[in-house]
């Protein structure tokens, strides 16, 4: 007979329950990419894995095995990190400008600079919200559970 699920505060609760949610989110989109082709099919199988991984850990979570919900906390900081570098690797970022010799002839080299300059710091916002924005729920989740898993120590 399995236990019955800890009280756990709202804030481990939410975490937990989106742990699952985004775990069977990425299973789906690990599948979704082995069955396309259109990335790699170690990152297909990676994905699907850390779902399931968090769907399972979540789980253990709920009943209140705090080696789960160690695990599952340094998984989604560590999905958190990889996710904010790899967002570049997955989608189609807008690249860097440079100055041409043509600008400069005819904007002059100073005024062809700050203009090249301008934009490359819009593009470099750009890829950095969307990096953040690649990391955001795997770092919430990890907060979340931290944060409000006071109540799994103390078991």
């Amino acid at each position: 007979m399995p236990a019955a699920p800890l009280k756990l505060t709202t804030q481990t609760a939410v975490a937990v329950a989106g742990s699952a949610v985004v775990g069977l989110a990425l299973v789906i989109v690990g599948v979704r990419a082995l069955v396309t082709g259109a990335h790699p099919p170690l990152l297909g199988v990676t994905l699907a894995v850390i779902g399931v991984l968090g769907v399972a850990l979540g789980g253990a979570t709920w009943y209140g095995r705090r080696a789960a919900w160690a695990i599952l906390a340094a998984t989604w900081g560590v999905v958190a990190f990889c996710g904010f570098f790899a967002a570049p690797k997955l989608v189609e970022l807008p690249k860097l400008e440079q100055v041409t010799i043509e600008k400069e002839l005819k904007m002059g080299r100073k005024a062809a600079e700050d203009e090249v300059d301008s934009r490359n710091l819009v593009i470099r916002a750009q890829n950095i919200a969307v990096c953040t924005l690649f990391a955001l729920p795997f770092a919430l989740l990890c907060f979340g559970l931290v944060a409000g898993g006071r109540e799994l120590e103390k078991r």
